[in-house]
């Protein structure tokens, strides 16, 4: 496994680090989210340059994508216990604040992603931009969200969430930065059901690992491919309702 690179010092996030203990490369949420992405970039893509992930936590994202599209994603994060438990084996791993602005990163990468990040940040727009200085002229931003904020619940607050987003709310965002909206969509429509039980049962719970465990770990291997197949029944892009957004920005 590749060694992880100090630019900076790691610091305490607002993320659970119980979290990274239950996702894993073949949790139905975890592969559902990348098939989003796969479909809101479109047939035929190819990254153009260098590509990054920022939050990369334990490479999730990182290793899916250099298999599907054949290169490497330079992972920066400042949680080393995340880091330390990768599962993208010999991948790029950065110990680095992006608000540093290092100089020789300035407009790198061709395409960014940058996955259920920002709703762990009270300033969300100081946080894009500073994400936004490393994102080369016309490359691509791919951002993940929870979205509505009527299902905000323990889990939530376990994880560390300071917000869940409309899918509106997502695209507004990425306008105010400059930025035009290539592809969007709400997805997991059919875990809305899930995620309301979700919110009641857990508002009798306390302690952070249980929240995380209870919240997001299904409750054994079938389940976990009963609710996949279940969730691949969506039809995507979609307007609608869904448990999480995501949004394909291009930087102008």
């Amino acid at each position: 496994m590749a060694e992880i690179i100090y630019y900076s010092e790691g610091k305490k996030v607002s993320m659970a680090d119980s979290w990274f203990e239950v996702a894993t490369l073949d949790h139905f949420w975890v592969k559902r989210r990348f098939e989003i992405l796969k479909k809101l970039l479109g047939q035929g893509f190819r990254p153009a340059g260098p590509v990054a992930e920022v939050g990369c936590g334990h490479g999730l994202v990182q290793a899916r994508f250099c298999e599907v599209y054949g290169v490497p994603v330079d992972g920066y994060e400042l949680n080393e216990f995340a880091l330390s438990q990768s599962v993208a084996k010999d991948q790029p791993r950065y110990i680095y604040d992006i608000y540093e602005r290092r100089e020789a990163l300035k407009g790198k990468y061709g395409v960014m992603i940058m996955f259920d990040v920002i709703e762990h940040i009270e300033d969300e727009k100081g946080f894009l931009d500073a994400v936004l200085f490393h994102l080369a002229p016309g490359g691509l931003l791919a951002v993940n969200v929870p979205a509505l904020q009527c299902l905000f619940s323990n889990y939530d607050r376990a994880a560390g969430h300071v917000r869940r987003y409309s899918l509106s709310q997502l695209t507004n965002l990425g306008k105010t930065m400059g930025l035009e909206v290539k592809a969007g969509s709400y997805w997991g429509l059919p875990l809305l059901p899930l995620l309301a039980i979700r919110k009641f049962l857990l508002s009798f719970q306390s302690g952070e690992k249980e929240v995380i465990n209870q919240g997001f770990k299904p409750p054994g291997m079938l389940a976990n491919k009963l609710l996949f197949s279940l969730c691949a029944l969506e039809p995507i892009p979609q307007r609608l309702l869904g448990t999480s957004a995501m949004c394909v920005f291009k930087k102008t």
